[in-house]
């Protein structure tokens, strides 16, 4: 073996377990969401959490796990946009277009796999949007985001369960639009909360290890709050359920329900802080685990082409999802196919794709220099 295939080898082995410059705990912390997806799409999670038996923990994945896909979107929007450096000028226009043009290709992915029928509920198309509506927060540092983001979790609950209300009588009521936005598995008007968590942790130093207790810390406080608070609100969920008829039937009392995909401020918050924990401990442990968790990690840094194949899966496997080892099955093959695609290239072929075609579209300032 010669000197430039020894380089080599060294280059991907660095680029895989992170030496190379990349936070392999995101990547980590994005392969563990992927794996939650895929428990809750096979159905072998439980759906009744009791702490005192441990073949029921597996329902934290339940409504968790994407919302720490969501979680990452945010922290990846801040990677792009300059991390802990505030864009401005060219470099701010061209963050807004690569972050556009990602947003219109996922959006391009996930409609591909509605169309297909998939029995799956896709979350991509959710993902581009949450892009997109980032656009107007890249100018804000850390501490704006998290205001906005404990803000955006107290009000937009209610302002969804309002605006479904006064939609529901509409003929355009059961559009795709309104389906995406508020009333669909992953409303976006509500889903962006977690979006601009992740915006505040990307804008901070996540390579310093008292930031990381910092957002371990806050995770915990977030879950403690998104369940033990509902347990105060006994008399109010009484009083919503009076007045439950003054709406039209809708389900107001879900505005105090910790439960995941209930869309609450306590199943937003409480979704937000177990992200943050598992992202704080992936961050904490990269260093001596990186050797370990690499498979993983290769999973989370080319999750959409994760995602894509696994719905494929479903698509083209009749009955997938009724195989009791579906999951372990579906998620032994993703990693050892990753793990392998990352062996020998950097990016997965539809980040690859997301890369390329949004760094042309953004290179504005090259552009430029002839029409001066």
């Amino acid at each position: 073996m010669g000197p430039p295939a020894r380089s080599w080898i060294r280059r991907r082995l660095a680029e895989l377990v992170g030496a190379s410059g990349r936070v392999i705990g995101l990547d980590v912390a994005r392969g563990i969401a992927v794996l939650g997806m895929f428990a809750v799409h096979t159905h072998v999670i439980a759906f009744e959490l009791r702490w005192l038996e441990p073949d029921t923990w597996s329902e934290v994945a339940w409504g968790n796990a994407s919302a720490t896909f969501a979680v990452l979107a945010g922290v990846a929007v801040a990677i792009v946009s300059g991390r802990t450096r505030i864009p401005d000028g060219v470099p701010l226009l061209q963050a807004r277009i690569r972050i556009l043009v990602r947003a219109a290709l996922i959006f391009v992915i996930g409609g591909i796999l509605v169309a297909f029928g998939t029995e799956l509920v896709v979350i991509v198309e959710c993902y581009a949007v949450l892009f997109a509506m980032s656009l107007p927060f890249l100018r804000m540092p850390w501490w704006g985001l998290a205001a906005f983001a404990v803000g955006w979790m107290l009000v937009t609950p209610v302002v969804r369960v309002l605006l479904v209300d006064q939609l529901r009588d509409a003929h355009w009521f059961d559009s795709a639009i309104v389906d995406l936005a508020l009333t669909g598995f992953y409303p976006a008007l509500t889903w962006f909360g977690y979006t601009l968590v992740g915006m505040t942790i990307g804008r901070v130093h996540l390579e310093r290890w008292r930031v990381q207790l910092v957002i371990l810390a806050s995770g915990v406080v977030a879950i403690a709050a998104g369940n033990f608070v509902p347990l105060a609100l006994g008399p109010l969920e009484r009083f919503l359920v009076a007045i439950r008829t003054a709406v039209r039937g809708t389900d107001v009392t879900s505005l105090v329900d910790p439960e995941g995909h209930t869309g609450s401020t306590f199943d937003l918050v409480s979704s937000a802080g177990v992200a943050c924990v598992v992202i704080a401990l992936c961050l904490l442990t990269q260093r001596w685990l990186r050797w370990v968790l690499f498979p993983i990690a290769a999973v989370g840094s080319m999750s959409l082409t994760a995602y894509t194949a696994h719905a494929l899966v479903f698509l083209l496997v009749d009955g997938f999802a009724d195989d009791p080892w579906a999951w372990a099955r579906l998620s032994v093959g993703v990693v050892v196919g990753c793990t392998i695609w990352r062996a020998m290239l950097p990016k997965g072929p539809l980040e690859w794709m997301l890369s390329g075609l949004s760094r042309a579209a953004s290179d504005v300032s090259v552009r430029a220099l002839p029409g001066r």
